[in-house]
């Protein structure tokens, strides 16, 4: 049992499908952080990820109201998390 099923009252598979949202954003946007951050600049991007993933991290998620809005905080940190490996890494 992981302490988030206890604070939440939830079961395990519910929790799994809210952090999906994290997963899912990853995927979508890896593709056009890297397209962008080729036209536009790595660190400008690197920047962003930075300064976007913070509050995304904390304190978002941290004092969500409700599994919605936890469940946008991990959306928001799936999109800028995947800023990082297409901006961070040169081929």
């Amino acid at each position: 049992m992981i302490g988030l099923q206890v604070v939440c009252v939830r079961s395990y598979s519910e929790l799994i499908a809210l952090s999906s949202t994290a997963f899912v954003a990853f995927g979508v946007f890896s593709l056009p952080a890297g397209w962008l951050a080729d036209r536009w600049s790595r660190r400008n991007m690197m920047a962003a990820f930075y300064i976007g993933s913070r509050p995304a991290r904390w304190p978002a998620p941290a004092l969500a109201p409700n599994l919605a809005m936890l469940a946008a905080a991990m959306f928001a940190l799936g999109m800028f998390a995947s800023i990082y490996i297409p901006s961070a890494w040169r081929c």
